[in-house]
């Protein structure tokens, strides 16, 4: 019963929530219900790969409204560096 109510649930948000687009390629990651409670963000049903908020870039400064998109999440990718303290 409970993985029906879920799978019901799913299509439900798949069907009415919106798209996330990845703000550097446009490519869309997948679909979510976006709420704002508490001052944190929650996606409700993505089942995306891993993405990161990033603040996107504004025209005209404004602190009192920032707008937010997403970003695929990469593997990071340093260099190589000997420890200097192993000698």
């Amino acid at each position: 019963m409970k993985e029906l109510i879920r799978c019901c649930g799913l299509q439900l948000i798949r069907w009415m929530g919106s798209r996330i687009r990845d703000c550097d390629t446009g490519e869309v990651l997948g679909t979510a219900i976006i709420l704002n409670l508490g001052g944190r963000i929650h996606l409700i049903g993505y089942a995306g790969p891993p993405i990161v908020p990033v603040f996107l870039p504004q025209t005209q400064v404004t602190y009192w409204r920032c707008s937010l998109g997403f970003r695929r999440w990469q593997e990071v990718d340093f260099p190589r560096v000997k420890n200097h303290l192993e000698s």
